[in-house]
């Protein structure tokens, strides 16, 4: 239908024009929207996060039949709560690229080396005349923030993919009782509670600093 077409076309387009976004599905896989025609579903995904490709089907599969829902009059999904949906279905490929960035940082991490330079440094400043000592005391303090910031990685991981599977157990729970009774009084209340409980943008910003 025409309602359904519109939809359709302000997703796609928000897709394709806003920085950063479009970007989000090329790097996964290294190919553009514009080359795939928007199917992000057919890309070839880095081996890192391969595990979520059947999250995200699923998820616009979903998102396609509420879509159908939000065509009817006897519904209460209305068209503003889809396109938070739709955006929810990007901003769960935003944090997959968070994760495969994270993945690939602890798979770069060298926690080890970094102890071992804190060592040695630690026994250099014990023996050095004053001048030297202090430059390698800032040089170890340096040190000490990267290993804090490596240790923390592990936590980081831990957070973005609780989130991930917080973000497609409640597409899946919210479709199931929207489908069940659209028309039902609370079906906004629960798309509202729903969107937010998807929020991404904390662990975003947490992943961002690894």
């Amino acid at each position: 239908s025409e309602k359904r077409e519109e939809l359709r076309k302000r997703f796609l387009s928000r897709l394709a024009v806003e920085e950063g976004r479009t970007e989000v599905a090329a790097r996964l896989g290294g190919l553009s929207l514009l080359e795939t025609e928007h199917d992000i579903s057919q890309l070839e995904w880095s081996p890192l996060v391969e595990g979520y490709r059947a999250d995200y089907r699923r998820m616009a599969q979903r998102l396609d039949t509420l879509l159908e829902l939000a065509e009817g009059s006897d519904t209460g999904v209305t068209p503003a709560e889809i396109e938070k949906l739709q955006d929810a279905t990007v901003d769960y490929l935003r944090l997959v690229y968070a994760r495969k960035n994270l993945l690939e940082r602890l798979d770069t991490s060298r926690q080890d080396e970094v102890d071992l330079r804190i060592a040695e440094l630690e026994e250099q400043i014990q023996n050095a005349p004053p001048a030297l000592a202090a430059r390698l005391q800032r040089a170890r303090e340096d040190l000490d923030r990267t290993r804090e910031h490596v240790a923390q990685l592990p936590a980081r991981d831990a957070a973005v993919a609780a989130q991930l599977l917080t973000m497609a157990e409640t597409f899946e729970e919210l479709y199931h009782r929207v489908t069940a009774d659209p028309a039902a009084s609370n079906v906004s209340n629960y798309l509202s509670e729903a969107t937010e409980k998807m929020s991404i943008e904390e662990e975003l910003q947490w992943a961002a600093e690894a």
